[in-house]
């Protein structure tokens, strides 16, 4: 009991001494943040003047540039302006066409009987770009047939025709081009067959003609079909008349045919 009673005054004596070594460290802490912040007041401006003086000066403002009219708003399209005729690309099928001449001939040998000699091929090509808002503005490519490849029912007219008279081995191409459509009816119906003439310059060989086709066609959908035919001389053409001592004369009148399927071109 005597040990505690003179442990106590000492306990106290010692937390009274730590508290006022606290009190007085918490009282120098205190010193030192003010004694901080009093001096940075002081040395804050001459650094801004010195900033001040060191900086390069900056450039004076530009003006903002003058304000450039606007340009003027193009006139509203009137209506319809932009939209133009309905057309369509349209070409010759080949295996459904066929182009072929017909004339006659004498056999003189065989007591001057009359006969039709018939050649065809169907090496057509050609097209057209359909109007449909004015069908007789429709616009043609060349027409041209391979007339070397024709064939009639007797292989000798057929070589003679290529080695001699038209003389297709060298000049095999006969072309028609398109320069004015006539006669062509003012209200033409889908379905329903229309005539009209194609008017234009066929070649054949070396020789050039105006020549005018007579057509009958029908557009049903997406194919277009017909006939053109064009009677005409072999003389127009310089192609001289066949003729076979004592065995066959040609009378100079022939006519032509195009039968022919246009079909619509994919777009």
């Amino acid at each position: 009991m005597i040990v505690q009673h003179s442990i106590r005054p000492i306990t106290r004596q010692f937390i009274r001494r730590c508290a006022a070594v606290a009190l007085l460290g918490a009282g120098l802490l205190l010193a030192a943040c003010s004694s901080s912040a009093d001096t940075e007041p002081a040395t804050a401006p001459a650094l801004a003047v010195t900033e001040a003086a060191t900086a390069t000066p900056l450039p004076p403002t530009a003006e903002p540039p003058a304000a450039t009219a606007e340009p003027a708003a193009e006139p509203a399209a009137q209506v319809g302006d932009a939209e133009g005729p309905r057309l369509a690309q349209f070409v010759i099928v080949p295996e459904e066409s066929e182009a072929r001449y017909s004339i006659n001939e004498v056999f003189i040998s065989d007591n001057n009987t009359l006969a039709t000699a018939i050649g065809a091929t169907s090496q057509v090509q050609g097209g057209m770009t359909l109007n449909y808002d004015d069908p007789a503005a429709s616009e043609f490519d060349p027409f041209v047939v391979d007339i070397s490849t024709l064939r009639s029912d007797r292989s000798q007219r057929d070589r003679a025709i290529r080695r001699q008279w038209l003389e297709s081995s060298t000049y095999p191409l006969a072309v028609f081009d398109v320069r004015e459509v006539r006669s062509f009816p003012a209200d033409p119906q889908e379905g329903e067959p229309i005539a009209f003439q194609l008017a234009g310059d066929m070649t054949v060989k070396e020789t050039t003609q105006e020549v005018v086709w007579e057509v009958t066609a029908t557009l049903e959908g997406d194919r277009l079909s017909g006939t053109a035919t064009l009677a005409t001389t072999l003389e127009s053409f310089n192609i001289p008349v066949p003729s076979i001592a004592n065995i066959l004369r040609v009378t100079d009148g022939i006519t032509l045919t195009l039968d022919f399927v246009m079909a619509r071109a994919a777009e």
